[in-house]
């Protein structure tokens, strides 16, 4: 029905722009006549509609995994940090941040093929900036890697799920398996 109301105000709003911006050649898809701007608009707003649909659809069926904790406050990452037998991923990020968007569910699936090996943790930026200023997170996504106790490697930007099961291995996890 949403699509259908889409496409009709495209159609009216392209109408409106073939009557009021005729184009004298003809030649402009939009602007050649009333009925021209009426289906071209109708085309694109049934594009617009449909790409919005399936991004949300998309969104709306990625779920965080179980196993990715939060903290609530520096002191609690630190003692879990120090406290870890496992290697520790801390994901820093921002609910506004695309690229955070984008690497969420690579954290997420690495949380769970990870169950046990090593614990992921995320940590929002803006709700949580004591933490962000204590390890100098200036630029997000940002992941960081502990190992007993002491931060083994920092990585900027979107990273592949491989790039960082990498990563973990290469500070000392011992996964089931691989990718």
């Amino acid at each position: 029905m949403k699509i259908v109301f889409i496409v009709i105000v495209g159609a009216v709003i392209g109408s409106v722009m073939g009557y009021l911006g005729s184009c004298t050649t003809g030649a402009c898809p939009l602007t050649a006549n009333p009925f021209r701007g009426a289906g071209f608009g109708a085309l694109l707003g049934f594009l617009i509609a449909v790409s919005n649909m399936s991004g949300r659809g998309a969104r709306e069926s990625l779920k965080e995994s179980d196993q990715v904790s939060r903290v609530s406050d520096l002191g609690a990452l630190q003692a879990l940090i120090s406290g870890a037998a496992v290697p520790v991923m801390v994901d820093f990020y921002a609910s506004w941040c695309g690229p955070c968007k984008r690497l969420a569910p690579e954290i997420s699936a690495l949380a769970d093929r990870w169950k046990g090996q090593a614990i992921v943790v995320k940590v929002n930026v803006d709700d949580q900036p004591e933490i962000a200023a204590h390890y100098g997170v200036s630029s997000i996504p940002d992941v960081r890697i502990f190992s007993e106790g002491q931060e083994r490697l920092s990585v900027m930007g979107y990273q592949s799920r491989q790039a960082l099961h990498e990563s973990l291995v290469a500070a000392g996890g011992d996964p089931t398996g691989s990718f």
